[in-house]
């Protein structure tokens, strides 16, 4: 079954908005509702909704290996919804119902169980905004591979004026980057060096079709240093 829904904070989304027409927050909130139904949108998604490029609502967007473009915030709210509703079917299946609960469940229609996970989710969100800002991610790579992933962050602070506002935020990163690089960490660093050097938002792979023979490798890491020495 599609989720129906999506978490909606008002607050960032006004701070995200705040320099935009009423018109192009109407094109905005359109291609986020779209993402959510179809996920990443092309080329031609972008510009039936958009009308023409405009700089101010493709910048919200990144585009993937694929050419297609999507919303990195939206992707991790929709990734965490998932998983925060997952975990709550299997805590429901594990633990054993007395007669009035069973009762319960047995007339309880889908959209109720999805309300009351969404309540949930709501104060596991209230949760994480308390807790303190020394709190460390969960790293599924060693301990020496913490060093990059603080560039990594660091970069996306400096460069594109983002940060992570939660742990679960972060921890899902990290969980797409292990899913993503296979668990292998040297090709994770690889990733996320390419992704600074090519001025990401995201974490993407080189594509290795596409690199020539001509020392492509060594340049992109030639990029990197020289953004590690800057002043």
């Amino acid at each position: 079954m599609k989720d129906p829904a999506f978490l909606f904070y008002s607050s960032d989304f006004l701070t995200g908005t705040m320099f935009m027409t009423n018109e192009q927050v109407g094109k905005y909130i359109r291609l986020l509702c779209a993402q959510h139904q179809i996920g990443a949108l092309t080329k031609e998604h972008m510009s039936n909704i958009c009308g023409t490029y405009d700089k101010d609502i493709w910048a919200k967007f990144e585009q993937d290996s694929d050419g297609n473009f999507f919303n990195e915030r939206l992707r991790l709210e929709v990734d965490k919804r998932r998983s925060f509703c997952e975990s709550r079917r299997k805590n429901r299946n594990s633990k054993p119902q007395d007669k009035n609960e069973k009762h319960m469940s047995q007339h309880m229609s889908p959209h109720m169980y999805q309300h009351m996970e969404n309540e949930n989710e709501n104060e596991n969100r209230i949760v994480n905004r308390k807790r303190g800002a020394g709190e460390k991610p969960t790293n599924p790579f060693s301990e020496s591979f913490i060093e990059v992933w603080e560039i990594w962050k660091d970069y996306k602070k400096t460069s594109h004026r983002f940060s992570y506002k939660t742990i679960d935020s972060e921890n899902i990163a990290l969980a797409q980057l292990a899913k993503t690089s296979q668990g292998n960490e040297e090709f994770a660093i690889e990733m996320i060096h390419h992704s600074i050097a090519q001025g990401y938002k995201g974490i993407f792979a080189p594509d290795k079709s596409k690199q020539q023979t001509n020392g492509t490798k060594i340049q992109l890491t030639s990029k990197f240093e020289q953004w590690l020495n800057k002043d």
